[in-house]
């Protein structure tokens, strides 16, 4: 791991080997934020108070040999800790800011403590919880230890949140969306978000070939998901399981015309990557973009820059804040920011946050 003292702009020096862009909206944050906001209107575009200042901390992997994860496929903050769950290796990594590693488990195989096609992570008081997507559950492992303690069995489990002694899995594969279990039992406590999809022929079909990529951040009372492509997500109350707002703003991207895959199953490339809610606000992480936000090509590779939409519990659209790097998934937690390249670099960053 490495640290650094300057702005997050200076991480634009460390992506080598990605494109970098010379038409008109290159890399620059202050420009594609423009963009980002040029088709609604946001309560909160123009106002400086709720500008969103972000230092960089740390990054870490970069291939380099000694790394302490390869192929961050999902991450999580938990104080001055930082999981992730390593697709390379299939293995859970703890490990702290000040660089070292707390602990190391897992690998790949189908016995308990294994892994076979390891998910995405979240983090509570006592457990950490995994999705084991290819063994059909998910793993409770100790937070201090790392050591297995228990796991809930649910198919295909996509992304999971810890939510003091209930868990809250995103699976497509279930019989509904969303599903909460009791951790100390293991026991089914509710199911909701049937009515997420907009087209159950279409999604539905697509949930069983594609997994749809779904994506989930909860607090004590809510639940928001997001997919991959659907254009829209939704929040849940959890004490009811009612929708009780879809978030969603036009962008300026130009998406293809929607495609049917080998299956024949029809999709629509939207890519909704990642999503949270902190401090009563909602964050949708939007997909990779190629030179004048439009999807990236093989040829063109990705604008080095993130788009993370914000909207109130409403649903309605509040502004866009500009990560100047290509990040896959990101986890905020208190004054931190945490976020990961996946599929170029198999970076992780963490960065100080200032969120108004």
């Amino acid at each position: 791991m490495r640290s650094l003292s300057g702005l997050v702009t200076l991480q634009l020096c460390l992506l080598t080997g990605c494109s970098f862009f010379s038409d008109k909206l290159g890399n620059d944050p202050a420009k594609w934020k423009e963009w980002a906001e040029s088709v609604s209107d946001g309560i909160w575009e123009d106002d400086p108070s709720r500008e969103v200042k972000l230092s960089c901390l740390y990054y870490l992997g970069d291939q380099e040999e000694d790394t302490l994860v390869y192929l961050p496929i999902d991450i999580a903050l938990a104080g001055d800790t930082v999981f992730a769950s390593d697709y390379a290796s299939q293995e859970v990594v703890c490990f702290a800011l000040s660089d070292s590693l707390i602990w190391k488990r897992g690998g790949a195989g189908e016995g308990l403590g294994l892994f076979s096609s390891i998910g995405n992570i979240d983090v509570g008081d006592h457990y950490v919880a995994v999705c084991n997507r290819g063994a059909g559950r998910v793993d409770l492992l100790d937070r201090y230890t790392g050591d297995w303690k228990r796991s809930i069995s649910i198919l295909w489990p996509y992304d999971v949140s810890i939510i003091g002694d209930t868990i809250v899995v995103a699976s497509v594969a279930a019989p509904s969306p969303i599903s909460l279990f009791s951790i100390s039992t293991g026991e089914l406590l509710a199911e909701m978000g049937e009515d997420f999809w907009e087209n159950d022929s279409t999604f539905g079909e697509l949930s069983l070939f594609g997994n749809a990529n779904l994506t989930i951040s909860c607090t004590d009372s809510l639940v928001l998901m997001v997919s991959y492509f659907q254009k829209s997500g939704a929040l849940y109350e959890i004490a009811s399981g009612d929708m009780i707002a879809r978030v969603e703003h036009d962008t300026p991207l130009t998406r293809p015309t929607q495609s049917s895959n080998v299956s024949g199953v029809i999709s629509l490339p939207v890519y909704n990557v990642d999503c949270s809610i902190f401090g009563g606000t909602v964050y949708i992480v939007n997909g990779a973009y190629g030179p004048e936000g439009t999807p990236p090509s093989e040829e063109d590779g990705y604008a080095n820059i993130t788009v993370l939409d914000r909207y109130d519990l409403s649903g309605r659209y509040l502004d866009s804040v500009v990560l100047p790097y290509h990040a896959d998934i990101v986890s905020i937690e208190g004054s931190l920011l945490a976020a990961a390249d996946i599929y170029t670099l198999g970076v992780i960053w963490v960065f100080s946050i200032d969120l108004q």
